[in-house]
């Protein structure tokens, strides 16, 4: 039975984008949120009323699922300073975390990097890496961290 609500941020990127079709192919989900500044493609349009795709939240309120799944993050490029990167990279994924957990959120699935760490002398794994240690601070009952290489 579809009982768990999941909700996706980043569901544009090319993480993201696989990771919501397949939470929607997989049917385990009565309902999968996508967070996202950008409309999602065509493949989308068959799931009907268990996708739902919300803007990136305002405000303060809490966001209620069961999973949160995160694939957030940008470029150096694309941000245009490390400033606008540490914006997106660290401070959306930690404040959505935080939202999440409010609501009631008790599994966390973070997609970060190869090599991230707070210590690393590399600005884009320093980022991620502090990301990922407080994204831990937050003690969510389940969380699993992924690093991919670069994708």
């Amino acid at each position: 039975m579809q009982t768990k609500v999941a909700l996706v941020a980043g569901p544009t990127g090319l993480v993201g984008r696989e990771l919501v079709l397949a939470l929607l192919k997989s049917n385990q989900h009565k309902q999968v949120i996508a967070l996202s500044r950008r409309p999602l493609g065509p493949e989308f349009s068959s799931f009907g009323d268990r996708l739902l795709v919300r803007s990136l939240p305002t405000g303060n309120e809490a966001l209620h699922a069961d999973e949160f799944y995160c694939a957030l993050g940008t470029t150096l490029k694309r941000a245009g300073s490390q400033q606008a990167f540490r914006s997106v990279d660290y401070d959306l994924v930690l404040d959505l975390a935080k939202r999440c957990q409010a609501g009631g959120t008790r599994r966390m699935i973070l997609v970060s990097a190869l090599g991230a760490s707070p210590e690393s002398a590399l600005f884009y794994s320093r980022v991620k890496g502090e990301t990922e240690r407080d994204i831990k601070k937050l003690n969510f009952p389940e969380l699993a961290i992924y690093q991919p290489s670069f994708l």
